[in-house]
């Protein structure tokens, strides 16, 4: 996968206070933004330091641990 395309994240997870996902180019974890529909990260995209993008599945769940 190249950092140009977008890997589609299928969990998330909470650190603290903050929604985390895993970036899929890197796998670095990395914190993200409320989404505007329920509160939580899901259909939003995010960019990763390493520069690739990621997008959280609308149906994503939760997970204790990435």
């Amino acid at each position: 996968m190249t950092l140009d395309e977008f890997h589609v994240a299928k969990r998330f997870s909470k650190d603290g206070g903050d929604w985390v996902i895993k970036c899929g180019h890197r796998k670095n974890i990395i914190g993200v933004e409320d989404g505007e529909d329920d509160g939580t990260p899901r259909g939003e995209q995010y960019r990763c330091r390493c520069g690739g993008w990621n997008e959280v599945d609308r149906h994503a769940s939760f997970a204790r641990e990435l």
